[in-house]
C-alpha cells in the first residue's frame, strides 16, 4: 500500500505500509519510478525515520538520506495498559500522512 502526491516537479510518497519484504518494496518503487518518469518527474521523496526497515532498503537501491527539514515532532498518548515507551519507539513509525501536512 502506498499513496503518492505530485507536487511541482516531484513525487512524494505520503503514506506507505509494507511487510518487511525487500522484493515488494523494490517492486513498488520500480513501478512508481516508471509511472512518474513517463510524466517527466524525476524525483521521489519519502519521509521515514532512518531506522525504519524501508529506509535501509531504499538507501541500498539509490535513495539518499536527508535530515528532517520539516520540524516534525511525533507525539503519542499512552494509556494504562499501553506498551512501554521504548517498545513503542522501536515498533511504530509515522509517515507524512500522520503529520496532517497534506
Amino acid at each position: 500500500y502506498g499513496i503518492c502526491s505530485v507536487i511541482q516537479d516531484r513525487v512524494i510518497v505520503v503514506d506507505i505500509l509494507f511487510p518487511p519484504s525487500r522484493n515488494l518494496i523494490e517492486a513498488f518503487f520500480s513501478h512508481i519510478s516508471c509511472h512518474y518518469k513517463s510524466m517527466n518527474l524525476k524525483k521521489i521523496e519519502i519521509y521515514l525515520p532512518s531506522m525504519h526497515f524501508i529506509s535501509s532498503i531504499l538507501q541500498s537501491i539509490g535513495f539518499q538520506l536527508y535530515s528532517n527539514t520539516l520540524g516534525f515532532i511525533p507525539t503519542i498518548r499512552r494509556f494504562p495498559h499501553s506498551p512501554v515507551f521504548s517498545w513503542i519507539d522501536r515498533h511504530f513509525y509515522q509517515t507524512m500522512a500522520d503529520a496532517d501536512l497534506f
